[in-house]
């Protein structure tokens, strides 16, 4: 005789989407249920009277399936009272419900005190799939909605205000140096923009060392700090550009270049149908060694119509590489100084936020708040 359980789960490939269900709660003295999928996801909840129920997850391994789904087909579960299904379980029943690959159920259940020998080699089948029981990790209730956006609110401040005490910060040291040379500046804008780089690897690391046993998108703040840092990259790239045409003025060589050749360059937009005017000035320079170099640089459109062919302007160079010039670099680099600290000083300011929320004070609020209690599996007769 065909066993009717082997037909019903269907072939070994099929046994991953195979679900598990076990309802042993009893009006006076609580219980469990118990959640066993085929992909290894596991979920117990304990019930106790006048207590909070608690529920606990656990990845199984697949062989324990396996070994509690053989079980099922020895028993021959599906054989059990097959007639069962159109009765109904009393309050005090064990239930025990099979859900195969097709989403086809069977259940079968039995009284308190009834003697039913294949079940309750199952039921024993079950409580031993589940041991040990320090396996179990605790799933802390959902918070309510409105104490999450509370926890949140402190944060939102915190972001919101950080610009605009920076900008404050910003603007008035900005206005007490005296000089407002790339030379007071330069070491600044250096330590600002390694700072900012390496608060963004050690984020990256810090959460690669927390997520490298889980999926990364299992954690919502793992999403925040990605797209920060990515936000955050882009601000490090633009305050690199700043640093770089700042050190031509810092480092570099004024020497006299003559403009030989001015030209307008136009990008045309077909999906906008916008023209973007480009204004570029050619020039020749000479260095201390006496070599000939030539440069190109994109000025406004008021500096392009007030030069002409032929006129001596400042430029720099690094003695290092000549043939590297920028064509009036230190007002150029200077105009955008403060808005360079600004955006600087904010994402570091972020990030900092970030990092002292996430790896400091959240690891150990979660140390000094009272730990969960283990699980404990009721005894049953």
């Amino acid at each position: 005789m065909d066993n009717r359980t082997a037909q019903f789960l269907g072939k070994d490939y099929q046994w991953s989407y195979t679900k598990i269900f076990l309802d042993d709660v009893q009006s006076l003295t609580g219980g469990i249920q118990l959640q066993i999928r085929g992909s290894a996801y596991s979920e117990i909840t304990i019930i106790q009277p006048k207590r909070r129920n608690r529920r606990y997850r656990c990845c199984l391994k697949k062989e324990k399936i396996n070994a509690l789904l053989n079980v099922l087909i020895e028993q021959d579960f599906c054989a059990i009272r097959p007639d069962q299904s159109t009765e109904i379980p009393q309050e005090n029943s064990i239930k025990i419900t099979v859900i195969n690959a097709n989403q086809e159920r069977h259940v079968i259940f039995k009284e308190i005190g009834e003697q039913a020998e294949k079940f309750d080699q199952i039921y024993a089948a079950l409580m031993e799939t589940v041991k040990p029981v320090d396996a179990w990790k605790f799933i802390p209730s959902e918070l309510p909605f409105w104490l999450t956006i509370a926890r949140l609110l402190p944060l939102i401040f915190l972001v919101l205000v950080t610009p605009f005490l920076i900008h404050k910060f910003v603007i008035s040291f900005y206005g007490s140096m005296g000089s407002q040379d790339p030379v007071s500046f330069m070491p600044i804008l250096l330590g600002l923009v390694g700072l900012l780089l390496g608060l963004i690897l050690a984020n990256i690391f810090f959460e690669w060392l927390t997520m490298r046993h889980t999926d990364v998108f299992s954690r919502p703040i793992s999403l925040m700090i990605l797209g920060l840092c990515g936000f955050s990259f882009l601000g490090f790239i633009y305050g690199a550009m700043v640093v770089f045409q700042t050190s031509f003025v810092h480092w570099g060589t004024p020497t006299i270049a003559q403009v030989s050749e001015k030209f307008i360059h136009y990008n045309y937009d077909s999906n906008s149908g916008i023209v973007d005017t480009n204004y570029f000035l050619r020039y020749h320079y000479q260095i201390d060694s006496g070599e000939d170099f030539s440069g190109e640089s994109m000025v406004k459109r008021s500096f392009y119509d007030h030069t002409q062919v032929g006129d001596r302007l400042t430029v720099y160079y690094l003695p290092m590489v000549p043939r590297w010039s920028v064509l009036e670099a230190q007002q150029s680099a200077l105009s955008r100084i403060p808005f360079v600290l600004k955006m600087l000083c904010t994402l570091i300011a972020w990030f900092l936020e970030l990092l002292i929320l996430t790896y400091i004070i959240y690891p150990l609020w979660q140390w000094l708040k009272p730990q969960p209690r283990a699980l404990e599996l009721p005894e049953r007769s």
